[in-house]
């Protein structure tokens, strides 16, 4: 059947942070393209933008498991990481938007 363990577990965890993390921040990078891109360029730039999710859906995993496989900790001083470079860039772009 099923082992379940607290690794388990922690995997759980992390692919649902992950997932928020996408939900919330996809849209908002692609009304963002879609703002900033010229008439000419949009294609472009989603497609270079589409480009870069499938990517990391590819990478992502296949890195983060190698790291869980050997440092358990290390994913998620990574994964926090992340999440706090993630804060300060829509902190950032949001005090700019407000300056505009």
């Amino acid at each position: 059947m099923f082992y379940w363990s607290n690794r388990s577990f922690a995997v759980i965890i992390v692919g649902i942070v992950l997932a928020l993390a996408a939900l919330l921040g996809t849209p908002r990078l692609l009304s963002l393209n879609a703002r900033l891109g010229p008439p000419e360029l949009k294609t472009s730039y989603f497609a270079f933008t589409t480009l870069a999710a499938q990517l990391a859906f590819f990478v992502g995993p296949v890195v983060g498991l190698s790291i869980y496989q050997y440092q358990t900790a290390l994913l998620f001083y990574v994964l926090i990481g992340c999440a706090l470079l993630y804060g300060l860039c829509a902190i950032k772009s949001q005090t700019e938007s407000t300056r505009l």
